[in-house]
């Protein structure tokens, strides 16, 4: 198990960009490597530095394939013997042999996937030598490999306010009002909740083996992160792919600090990684914004959602209106009305609430029978009530253009006459307002009854048996009965 120094996995892709040139002249130093000359006909396994080996006589430059999913391209330099080889995956060598006559110089990579000068150490005339053979040696390994990201972590605020009507409701039993209302969502400040480190971190097999996995970890300093991957472990490692998967963590400061990733596994191929350093110092370092756009809601809305908005529309008003009532019983009532956002990041939420107040007003006294307010006026015979007396003329008040008064009108058979249908009840209805029933049941269909009387009398075709305005006078009497029987209105008397 060997640890890389991210340094010089980085000298070694300088390859890439060295590899289409000659070097002016060969670098007799060793670059930081270790190296050292050994009798010829040493190998890798025999050297300790790679139990694999893949050895090109006779150096031709070319892409050499070193198994079946590992590529190296090699090139020899004839006027500086020097060797310049880069691999095309995430295999990385443990040490490069160049063969040269009965010597063998010995460069250790300590796990580089390129170089762009080596050769072969000529002890007696100094330089390089000319090179009869490169051997490139490895340990097939899963190679661990963090990217790390600071950012900083903003939410966007929001203020939300709802209006509506602000004056008080009459309202009947039974009756709706329509009411408006607005809904208004603005972004305000930007508050910063804290920070993290995130980023990918690729478990490469650069082997033709097929290890199985049980967790991936990442360290971060002292913390924990929490790691998604894409699969379902324990997973078994295809030979020659890479899983990626994603970490994150909070982090209470901003100090550096290193990622270590580690892998449980079954222990078949050997682990390397490459070690990352987190931190805000860099100019990677991002802030992140959350929630700044929001979902409206409103529960006097079907389906409850009214729209969304950003915070880059500015402040935005969602208008509607909604029904207040209907109320069963009497009494005072307040409908109360709530709007809402979440933030689409976070499911941050706050909400306003309007209330719409008034009253229905509970039904007084009670209503009575043409029977009754035929036998109480004051001629008899039952027990004078003295109802009849809030009439101008009491009983003998003339009614309309009857020719007769209220009481005579009581009194007079209707024989299917619909002005004295009619008129039997709007007599009972009037005086049972004049008594202190509540009317509102019996408002309109008065109303309309006094407009038939002012405008016909008993006698007038338009209230006969073909007469237009007939079935309009039944109606009205039917609507009078019900209030006058207590089958709606206050209820009917206990007499």
């Amino acid at each position: 198990m060997r640890t890389t120094i991210p340094a010089l996995a980085a000298m070694g892709a300088l390859a890439l960009t060295g590899c289409a040139e000659d070097p002016s002249g060969p670098d007799l130093g060793t670059h930081g490597l270790s190296v050292r000359v050994v009798p010829g006909g040493a190998d890798c396994a025999s050297l300790g530095i790679g139990t694999h080996e893949f050895r090109i006589e006779s150096p031709v430059d070319g892409w050499y394939q070193l198994d079946a999913g590992n590529r190296l391209l090699f090139r020899y330099y004839n006027d500086t013997h020097t060797v310049f080889f880069y691999t095309q995956s995430s295999l990385r060598l443990d040490g490069v042999l160049v063969h040269a006559g009965t010597d063998t110089t010995v460069w250790e990579l300590n796990e580089a996937n390129g170089w762009p000068s080596l050769g072969a150490l000529d002890q007696v005339n100094g330089g390089y030598a000319p090179t009869d053979a490169v051997s490139f040696c490895w340990d097939y390994e899963l190679f661990l490999n963090p990217n790390a990201y600071a950012k900083y972590r903003g939410q966007q605020e929001w203020d939300i306010a709802k209006t509506g009507l602000d004056v008080a409701l009459t309202l009947a039993e039974g009756q709706t009002y329509v009411a408006d209302y607005t809904v208004t969502v603005a972004p305000s400040t930007v508050t910063t909740v804290h920070q993290y480190i995130d980023g990918p971190v690729f478990i490469n097999n650069p082997t033709p083996y097929t290890p199985t996995i049980d967790a991936v970890t990442v360290m971060v300093g002292e913390l924990a992160a929490t790691v998604t991957c894409p699969v379902t472990f324990p997973y078994v490692m295809p030979a020659f792919r890479t899983l990626t998967c994603n970490w994150r963590v909070d982090v209470p400061d901003t100090a550096d600090r290193l990622v270590y990733v580690d892998v449980v596994s079954d222990g078949s191929v050997a682990v390397d990684r490459s070690l990352e350093i987190a931190s805000f110092a860099k100019h990677t370092t991002q802030s992140v914004l959350v929630d700044t756009c929001v979902d409206v809601f409103d529960d006097h809305v079907a389906g409850e959602l009214l729209g969304t908005t950003c915070a880059s529309d500015g402040p935005r008003t969602f208008s509607y209106s909604a029904e207040v009532g209907p109320f069963a019983v009497c009494g005072p009532f307040e409908v109360v009305n709530t709007a809402w956002y979440v933030g689409k990041s976070t499911g941050a939420s706050e909400a306003a609430t309007w209330t719409v107040g008034g009253e229905v007003p509970c039904a007084t006294g009670c209503s009575l029978t043409p029977g009754y307010w035929k036998t109480h006026s004051e001629y008899g015979p039952a027990p004078y009530d003295d109802t009849w007396a809030q009439l101008p003329q009491g009983a003998d008040t003339p009614f309309f253009t009857s020719g007769g008064s209220y009481y005579t009108a009581l009194h007079t058979a209707p024989a299917g006459n619909a002005y004295y249908i009619l008129a039997h009840a709007y007599i009972a209805a009037a005086l049972n307002r004049l008594n202190g029933a509540d009317f509102a049941a019996a408002q309109d269909a008065f109303d309309a009854a006094t407009a038939l009387f002012q405008a016909y009398g008993p006698s007038s075709a338009a209230l006969g048996k073909k007469g237009f305005a007939r079935s309009q006078a039944i109606a009205l009497a039917e609507t009078l009965d019900r209030y006058n029987n207590g089958l709606i209105g206050p209820g009917h008397c206990d007499e």
